[in-house]
């Protein structure tokens, strides 16, 4: 009888195993496709319009949008939105290494044309679990451009951060976006990073 229950017991460890190794790996496929990074409407246009997501602009369809429904609170944060993008750099196994991104592209589906304040910037990684403090931010480009119904596309700037070997460092960072407009009504479809 005890050896029944050791066998029960081995094979339930051992389908465990299996069941925890093809969860993490479909879990980290899907965190390769699409990061759990902060994306923020500081505006709540989805209280207003339940179709109007933030999460859409970084979901790779053309045909799901973001409109900004709402003014942001005046006494609140100072831009409409807020997406952290990428890491700038990928593990390859051994070590950490800065990936190059030239552009940005912006898909427009607003009406009429609008100015926005757009700021790229790449924010400090920091295993915000372990240190509680601010993390730091460096401007790349702040450009304000009028948008309506076209694809809009930011140059960035070079930047050299270099190779690392472990995580966090402190050339490791997160880019950014945020953006902002006086205006209402102002629709965006997708954000690609390149």
């Amino acid at each position: 009888m005890t050896k029944i229950i050791a066998s029960l017991i081995c094979f339930l460890v051992l389908g465990i195993n299996l069941y925890i190794y093809s969860n993490t790996k479909k879990k980290i496929g899907k965190y390769n496709s699409n990061p759990p990074f902060i994306i923020l409407d500081h505006t709540n246009s989805l209280k207003k319009n339940q179709n109007s997501k933030i999460k859409y602009l970084l979901d790779g369809n053309v045909s799901t949008t973001w409109t900004k429904e709402l003014p942001k609170p005046e006494n609140g944060w100072k831009f409409d939105i807020d997406l952290e993008l990428r890491l700038t750099h990928i593990f390859n196994g051994e070590k950490y290494i800065e990936r190059k991104f030239s552009n940005i592209e912006i898909i427009a589906c607003s009406e009429k044309k609008v100015n926005w304040e757009f700021e790229v910037y790449l924010r400090e990684a920091i295993n915000v679990d372990a240190e509680l403090r601010w993390r730091s931010d460096n401007v790349l480009l702040n450009q304000v451009v009028e948008v309506g119904k076209e694809k809009i596309s930011f140059e960035l700037p070079e930047y050299k951060l270099g190779d690392s070997k472990s995580f966090p460092a402190d050339n490791i960072r997160i880019l950014e976006i945020r953006g902002r407009s006086k205006e209402i009504a102002c629709c965006f479809s997708e954000i690609i990073l390149k």
